[in-house]
């Protein structure tokens, strides 16, 4: 797949606390739920409390030298979470380059379940699809950023981020504002999955599991 290696490399940028007691303000329900219409107010609160100037400057160096930037929000499956946006908009004000496309404008989620909503042990197998609604607005000459606001599983990050490149849209890098720093599992897990498979009599190939679900579905696993 086009640029495959250095997106693989490039990882993902994260404040690291999945679990930051910010998740249990009204601020952060009023962000998810874009509550009165106000929800992006609420969210640049929770972004500046949570996001630091050394993170953006991680994204800066992976941008080095392009133009034609793009950061776009993982869709979201209710539309109404304001959180990606933020950290979006913080992103480019931080960075003074490119410009924020929100990312239900660019793909389809259908009717997919919230992942929140689906128990761990079966996240794994609970399909992410995306179905891209207007290419137009991005090109081969885009260079994406792509947004999520919490990185649990990441499969849903991994799901758009592998239906912008089926697309032929080169994506850089992926931020959240709290998450796991890979999406893509090291070829020493994909190892341990592969003889996990054999010693159970799986008949999967590990490696083509590995380029379906994220790192931590397969840590699931």
């Amino acid at each position: 797949m086009q640029h495959d290696e250095p997106y693989r490399k490039n990882g993902v940028t994260a404040s690291p606390q999945t679990r930051h007691a910010l998740r249990e303000t009204t601020d952060w329900q009023a962000a998810k739920t874009n509550a009165g219409g106000q929800g992006i107010e609420n969210a640049r609160r929770i972004v500046g409390q949570l996001w630091k100037p050394e993170l953006s400057a991680e994204v800066a160096n992976r941008l080095t030298g392009m133009k034609n930037v793009c950061f776009v929000t993982v869709p979201s499956t209710s539309g109404r979470n304001q959180l990606p946006i933020a950290l979006a908009e913080r992103l480019k004000e931080d960075l003074q380059v490119g410009q924020v496309i929100i990312g239900e404008k660019v793909a389809m989620s259908g009717d997919m379940q919230p992942m929140k909503d689906v128990p761990m042990i079966e996240r794994p197998f609970v399909p992410r699809r995306y179905k891209m609604r207007q290419q137009n607005l991005l090109t081969q000459n885009s260079h994406v950023v792509v947004v999520e606001d919490i990185m649990s599983s990441g499969a849903s990050a991994k799901a758009f981020v592998d239906c912008l490149r089926a697309n032929n849209i080169p994506v850089v890098t992926t931020v959240c504002l709290l998450g796991k720093p890979k999406l893509f599992a090291e070829p020493v897990l994909v190892r341990d999955l592969q003889r996990s498979f054999k010693e159970n009599h799986v008949k999967l190939d590990a490696r083509q599991v590995a380029d379906v679900l994220a790192k931590n579905q397969i840590l699931l696993l």
